[in-house]
């Protein structure tokens, strides 16, 4: 100013003009020059923006960059490149070369977006980070850690649920039912992912896992069978019976667990028969004393036998007694009723033993 030449520094981005006037008594100058146009300079920083930083997978998230020169001018010069530090997570789709760029959230997780200029390849910036939620649940699959088990044992159940990404989606969890519930008891874990059940009854069953947000999404594990325990007592069938005095009557024990599955071991017992008289009576065709004790042997969890007794109003108490273990113990009473035509003989008699008719193999 007050001199022939006037100086300006470009800073701003755009375009300016210059009024030179001179001021003289009576003598007013004025002129304008011609506009002058300032574009920013060199680009030194960005600043990388997203139009969300929380999605749910398969929707798309906008990357927009601004790059600026020294002096705080935009500049989008040759536009930027593009790139996920979670490639799964946010997939490029489109934007390169542009001040854009899109991602598709797929994964499950979090991640940003580096965007660095074309022109410039030292200059750039990331993003904020963006975090990318499961979608829905379209399918699920059903696990478990034993196939094979013992009745009081617990069966351990993995439920997973996934959207159509792949990621999983466990929200709200799962309802569990078994397909036979006297095999395997529900114990607890409906509304998460992991269930327990008891082996009971001897069987096979499987457990189908239900989501609780989307009910049409379930799956059916694999079988799990369920094995008799060891053996706790033995059953009598058919205890408290009638029978004809000279009549084979057949009687069935039965070894069972805890839960009252019969154990299909093979096994030997001892049993003991004893009779309110000292009766004849005879257990598999062999004469009884009023205190018989002999070994009988189980097959496949059972053991049938056939008992004569030849005089009317006589009970007989059969005990059986596991030779391994005492407390293991079963028994059973049958009573004699009038004599069948021609029959055995009363009063206590030594009438002839029939031939015994063989025992009918029970079913389990």
């Amino acid at each position: 100013n007050a001199s022939t030449s006037g100086v300006f520094n470009a800073t701003g981005n755009g375009t300016a003009s210059v009024n030179v006037s001179r001021f003289n008594v009576g003598d007013i100058f004025n002129r304008t020059m011609t506009n002058i146009t300032v574009n920013a300079s060199s680009m030194v920083n960005t600043t990388v923006v997203a139009n969300s930083t929380s999605i749910t997978a398969g929707n798309q998230v906008d990357f927009a960059v601004t790059g600026y020169d020294a002096f705080g001018n935009q500049n989008f010069t040759g536009g930027f490149n593009f790139v996920s530090n979670g490639t799964r997570v946010l997939v490029y789709v489109s934007g390169n070369a542009t001040s854009h760029g899109v991602f598709n959230g797929t994964a499950n997780g979090t991640a940003n977006v580096n965007a660095s200029s074309v022109q410039a390849t030292a200059i750039w910036n990331n993003s904020a980070n963006v975090t990318v939620a499961a979608d829905v649940v379209l399918n699920s699959t059903v696990s478990l850690n034993a196939s094979s088990i013992v009745a009081g044992e617990q069966v351990s159940v993995t439920a997973k649920s996934f959207d159509a990404y792949g990621n999983e989606n466990h929200t709200g969890g799962f309802n569990y039912v078994s397909n036979a519930t006297r095999v395997l008891v529900y114990v607890s874990g409906n509304g998460s992912v992991f269930a327990v059940f008891n082996g009971t009854a001897n069987g096979t069953a499987n457990v189908n896992a239900s989501s609780v947000r989307n009910a049409s999404v379930q799956n059916v594990s694999g079988n799990v069978s369920v094995a008799p325990s060891v053996i706790v007592n033995y059953s009598f069938a058919p205890t408290g019976a009638s029978v004809g005095v000279g009549v084979n009557q057949s009687f069935t024990f039965a070894s069972l667990d805890a839960f009252g599955n019969v154990n299909t071991s093979n096994s030997t017992v001892s049993r003991t028969s004893t009779a309110i008289a000292p009766a004849l009576f005879y257990i598999d065709g062999v004469q009884q004393s009023a205190c018989g004790s002999c070994s009988v042997s189980f097959v496949n969890g059972y053991r049938t036998s056939n008992l004569f007794l030849d005089q009317v109003s006589d009970t007989v108490t059969i005990t059986l007694a596991n030779s391994l273990n005492s407390s293991v113990t079963g028994s059973g009473t049958l009573t004699s009723t009038a004599a069948s035509s021609g029959g055995g003989s009363g009063g206590g008699g030594g009438g002839a033993m029939p031939t015994p008719t063989p025992a009918a193999t029970p079913v389990p």
